[in-house]
């Protein structure tokens, strides 16, 4: 029962002189097993940290070994055929090997290694060669391909890694040999992002065993979700974005774990956190967060005092604040947290940083535009796009003023949403005052959004009325005056979609609610139209195109004309995976309660025949929620459910019924 406490100081002895030559996790790790250890006493003493420290919470990032990736496959290249001016040719496969086999490797050739699933994490080997042999390797997510065409962005000849969309992250290991008889060697100060891994030496190498061990802040004990269809492509998009928060889930909520920024963006945390609520518990793991948020939040003598950052912890690819969407995040991650858990700390922590928020939005709106840009819908293909960083010096076009608009529209509604998630948060905590005084202004800023942005008719203005994110959030919001214009607003939307084929236009804001806002408004057909669409973009088309996580892009890599524009180009980022969250809420029908949390909860599945069955397992902390529905041969729809103990749920079938029932399991045809 006692308790002693182990502090570092100037009395410990430090190994300044070990193996690890470098390691950064955006180069990688130089490893030299030849080097002689030296131990320094005393230790040295680092001054530089000023932050507070704080107790840890949540799961730390470590390696998953239940999640170890051995090769399915592998092959050695030499040389190329093919190549031309044009072309880079194709690898010349001298040797394959399977899955357990041992592999060689010999001066001049390369090995590839395919572990079948891109993720973040670290390779770790079991090999051999003669002493100071240096082994070096390379992540990569992709393979090049066809005849290694520059056409189709190729950066060397089929069958060889495609790394140029790493950019200047160099994601490599440095191994030289001891020589002994067989060597282990696992990187401990770096990590990889990727599903490849390239080979090669400078002596003759014999690898007895290869396996790429999943790294993330996931426990295995956290993971809280069990999800199936009767399609192999939807289940294929589930655990797309579940491996995809795997991977960016690393300490903060990442962008992506392969290219040269790995950095905690603020717009993909708040699209997603509507999914990654069902994925884990990622309670502690966000209280943390909000931390990093609010010390980087900005303050007095900055331009923006009270806004959030574009990326928490800042880094050097995002520091600016005040961004649409982006910012928000301070705001919409603690909500989407406190309803899904009925966990109220989270606001306590971080109310007097949430009322700076939306002081400064009530002071400023997004008005100014700081530089001149904003990442507004992120990679839509509406026609009022972003305006990016670095486009910001370039002359205005001739639809500035209106791509100006557009920005002010999603201001304006971003804005109203926080006020009702403040309005929502303050009463929760006890706060009945600033929550009606955050009501009342939300009224206000309805008003305001109604004469800018909508007509006398109460519809959206004739530039908008064609966009899909822009009608999005007028009925997501519940913006429109009466039912006449919902009903217009809600035609206009449905045009969009249909006319697009069903496809998608919105980028990062708008995907995040695209389909529950569907079938908010009755439209869960469409939403199914939109989900299960083939073609681009949409989420099947990557999967049909081998995805096996999210990517940054619907067109990331197409089998018809390679790899997308390389300088934003990443496989593995998580942002459209929301698509998981409407899943659950909506196939399944799992959706927590009006005051957070499990205690009280709905089930209102939405089944639709293309689908066929769907299961859904959720460990809440209440015990496990079950719902499962199935289309027999006779065209009937049984649905199964199971309320944990000590919880209750209000069950509403699709024809409107609604009961309310106790724990327990129950059956009904649907």
């Amino acid at each position: 029962g006692r308790t002693r406490y182990f502090t570092t100081g100037e009395g410990w002895r430090a190994d300044y002189t070990g193996p690890v030559r470098k390691a950064s996790i955006f180069d990688g790790e130089e490893y030299d097993a030849t080097a002689a250890k030296t131990v320094e006493s005393p230790a040295k003493v680092a001054n530089e940290f000023k932050g507070v420290i704080v107790p840890h919470d949540g799961s730390s990032v470590h390696l998953r070994e239940d999640l170890a990736l051995e090769a399915v496959k592998a092959w050695v290249w030499s040389g190329v055929e093919g190549a031309g001016e044009e072309a880079y040719g194709k690898a010349k496969i001298l040797r394959e090997y399977g899955p357990g086999e041992k592999m060689e490797i010999k001066k001049g050739e390369t090995l590839v290694v395919d572990f079948g699933q891109n993720c973040a994490g670290v390779p770790e080997f079991a090999f051999s060669a003669k002493r100071g042999v240096r082994l070096s390797a390379a992540s990569a997510e992709m393979l090049n391909d066809a005849n290694g065409e520059k056409s189709r962005g190729n950066d060397g000849p089929a069958g060889s890694v495609y790394r140029a969309n790493y950019r200047l992250s160099k994601s490599e290991i440095g191994y030289t040999f001891a020589g002994g008889d067989k060597e282990t060697y696992m990187p401990h100060h770096t990590f990889f992002g990727g599903r490849y891994w390239s080979v090669s030496a400078n002596g003759k190498v014999s690898i007895e065993k290869m396996r790429f061990v999943p790294l993330t802040s996931l426990a295995k004990q956290s993971e809280t979700l069990e999800f199936s269809t009767g399609r192999e492509d939807l289940n294929r998009l589930v655990q797309n974005s579940i491996w995809g928060m795997r991977s960016n889930y690393l300490s903060v909520p990442t962008d992506c774990p392969q290219r040269d920024e790995r950095q905690g963006w603020t717009g993909d945390t708040q699209a997603y956190i509507g999914a990654a609520v069902w994925n884990a518990d990622v309670r502690g793991f966000h209280r943390k967060w909000m931390a990093d948020m609010r010390d980087s939040q900005m303050g007095d003598g900055e331009q923006y005092p009270g806004s959030y950052r574009e990326v928490a912890p800042p880094g050097p690819a995002g520091v600016g604040g005040h961004r649409i969407g982006w910012s928000d995040a301070g705001v919409i991650v603690p909500y989407e947290v406190f309803k899904h858990y009925g966990d109220r700390r989270i606001i306590a922590e971080n109310w007097e940083s949430m009322k700076k928020f939306v002081a400064l939005i009530r002071e400023t709106g997004y008005h100014t535009y700081p530089n001149d840009y904003q990442s507004a819908d992120w990679l839509s293909s509406e026609k009022y796009e972003q305006r990016r960083w670095f486009e910001r010096k370039q002359p205005a076009d001739e639809k500035e003023s209106e791509k100006r608009l557009y920005w002010d529209l999603l201001g304006a509604a971003y804005r109203i949403r926080d006020l009702g998630m403040m309005a929502e948060m303050g009463e929760a905590i006890g706060k009945s005052e600033s929550a009606a005084a955050y009501l009342a202004e939300r009224e206000e800023a309805v008003r305001d959004f109604r004469s800018r942005f909508l007509g006398a008719d109460g519809v959206l203005i004739d530039i908008f009325r064609d966009m899909q994110t822009p009608n999005l959030f007028v009925l997501a919001l519940g913006l429109s005056p009466d039912e006449k214009a919902e009903a217009a607003n809600k035609a206009n939307l449905l045009e969009s979609i249909r006319a697009n084929g069903c496809r998608i236009k919105t980028g990062f804001l708008g995907t995040s609610i695209l389909l529950d806002t569907l079938s908010a408004i009755g439209e869960s057909a469409t939403a199914y139209d939109v989900l299960l669409n083939e073609d681009f973009p949409g989420w099947l088309y990557s999967v049909a195109q081998g995805a096996t996580t999210i990517w940054e892009r619907w067109n990331s890599y197409t089998t018809k004309d390679g790899f997308g524009p390389v300088g934003m180009n990443s496989f593995n980022h998580y942002a459209y995976g929301a698509v998981e969250g409407w899943m659950v809420r909506n196939i399944a029908g799992i959706r927590p309660g009006e005051k957070g949390g499990f205690s009280e909860f709905t089930l209102a599945p939405v089944p639709d025949r293309r689908v066929g069955s769907a299961r859904a397992v959720y460990h809440s902390l209440y015990g496990d929620i079950v719902s499962e529905w199935k289309y027999g041969e006779d065209g009937k729809c049984k649905w199964r459910f199971t309320i944990p103990v000590g919880s209750s749920a209000t069950v509403r079938t699709p024809d409107g019924t609604e009961k309310k029932y106790i724990s327990g399991s129950y059956e009904l045809e649907i």
